[in-house]
């Protein structure tokens, strides 16, 4: 994969555009109404600034996944790459006369984000209701005060996510508000996310070269659902794509991408669950996760992507089952009033705590490691 060359931006953008009407582009899509070039043409940017925005971007990835997939990651030499500075979330795959184009948008990297940071957040909550220290540095009173303060939180970065993937809304800038260690933590699990992203999408590329060179047999892969679907030509290429992205990592890295995989599947969950969607391209979220998890197996010393991996099957099945009952409680309106409401709200205990229980561990391993 190579970023695109300037010459080649109008025929991507114009073939995406067209694709997406003519249902021919793989992908997840939630640009908004407004086409790719007018929402271009606002963000003022030109083709040669694509060009350079897109080479900075996968540079920036390859960097960042060299420890997991060697020295020369997504090596594809017929596959462009298009980064798009836009709100709403594209991540796609378009066939061009003698090559593919991968397209992404700046809006599902900032869905992403607000998704890494709350599984973090989610993460440090469940090690703060744990830690007698902790409740009593803050006091009882306070102690209960911030733990449903961190689950409030957490569900207004999720709703908040949601809405920047739909319609490209204002992105909080959550990441300011949290401590150090917590905002690289966050990175990290949003690398490990944007590398599933990526991989996905060529495994999208592999499935159409498998369908040119000799076809692609579905029977040939037994799938672990967690809610009863069928599969036609479409779901089988985008779990395909899940599994090729699992291939490219080691046996032991599968588990943790299987997890970095649970901020796009739970964001596109309550997406479908949200819009009520009869017909779907993409298998059920909570399903696509049941697969990777079987497929991944069990990874020694990871019980926090396990633990995580597991909330999310359960979320998402319950969430379906709640919405095939017609009892999903939570619409698009009702989701912006909550985030309304939530815009200003002073968060501040939060980023205290969690310095607190950065500074217990900190010193629960100087104290081990002295006794070591």
């Amino acid at each position: 994969m190579h970023a695109v060359v300037e010459h080649a931006v109008d025929e991507i953008i114009d073939g995406l555009d067209a694709a997406w009407d003519a249902n021919i582009a793989k992908g997840a899509v939630s640009a908004g109404e407004a086409g790719l070039r007018v929402r271009l043409a606002h963000c003022g940017v030109s083709r040669a600034d694509l060009a350079a925005l897109s080479t900075a971007f996968l540079e920036e990835r390859r960097a960042q996944a060299k420890r997991v997939l060697g020295p020369s990651p997504y090596n594809d030499a017929e596959v462009q790459f298009l980064f798009l500075p836009i709100p709403g979330s594209v991540a796609a795959v378009y066939p061009l006369r003698d090559s593919f184009a991968v397209v992404v948008s700046l809006g599902l990297v900032e869905a992403l984000r607000l998704c890494s940071i709350a599984g973090r957040l989610q993460s440090a909550l469940e090690r703060i209701e744990h830690s007698a220290k902790v409740e009593s540095a803050l006091g009882e009173e306070r102690f209960r005060y911030v733990c449903q303060l961190f689950k409030r939180m957490c569900a207004f970065i999720n709703a908040s996510a949601v809405l920047c993937h739909l319609d490209g809304g204002k992105v909080p800038n959550f990441a300011s508000r949290l401590d150090a260690a917590t905002r690289h933590r966050a990175d990290v699990l949003l690398e490990a996310g944007l590398m599933f992203v990526l991989l996905h999408e060529l495994g999208h590329v592999r499935y159409r070269r498998a369908l040119l060179e000799r076809g692609v047999n579905a029977d040939d892969v037994q799938w672990e659902f967690t809610v009863p679907e069928n599969l036609d030509e479409r779901k089988t290429e985008e779990l395909f794509a899940d599994r090729f992205a699992l291939d490219a990592v080691s046996h032991n890295f599968r588990l943790t991408l299987t997890h970095a995989s649970c901020l796009l599947l739970q964001l596109y969950t309550c997406v479908d669950t949200l819009q009520h969607r009869n017909k779907r391209e993409h298998p059920l979220s909570v399903n696509r996760l049941q697969a990777m998890q079987s497929y991944a197996g069990v990874a020694q010393g990871y019980d926090v992507g396990q633990t995580a991996l597991n909330a999310a099957i359960k979320f998402g099945e319950r969430l379906w089952k709640d919405s095939a009952a017609g009892s999903a409680k939570t619409g698009l309106d009702a989701l912006k009033r909550f985030v309304g409401a939530h815009s200003q709200f002073d968060w501040r205990p939060i980023s205290d705590a969690l310095l607190i229980l950065d500074a217990r561990q900190e010193g629960d391993d100087a104290r081990a490691g002295n006794h070591a």
